[in-house]
């Protein structure tokens, strides 16, 4: 394959990903303004979407090696773990009467 062809299927896909990511952005809009219960989990689910196709258009982890895949989810994980101390600390003081 010719080094203009490889460039311009790059472009191509990096062009469908944007169109998705914009598609998705207006469904987020759209959701905030309709009166659905679900608003908030429809909205973060959207993010989510959105989220994993920039890092992995844009950001071209879809053709990294698997390392960085594993050091990405560590370091989410421990984002999620660090969130959840408060949480957990704060659940453990509502069994015992002392809320600080």
């Amino acid at each position: 394959m010719s080094e203009t062809a490889h460039v311009q299927k790059y472009v191509n896909r990096c062009l469908f990903a944007f169109g998705i990511v914009l598609v998705l952005t207006g469904a987020s809009v759209w959701a905030h303004y309709r009166d659905i219960s679900e608003t908030p989990l429809l909205i973060l689910g959207l993010s989510l979407v959105q989220g994993f196709l920039v890092l992995g258009y844009f950001m071209d982890l879809f053709s990294e090696k698997k390392l960085i895949f594993w050091v990405l989810l560590f370091t989410a994980l421990f984002f999620l773990w660090c969130l959840f101390l408060p949480v957990a600390q704060h659940l453990s003081s509502l069994d015992t009467g002392h809320v600080s």
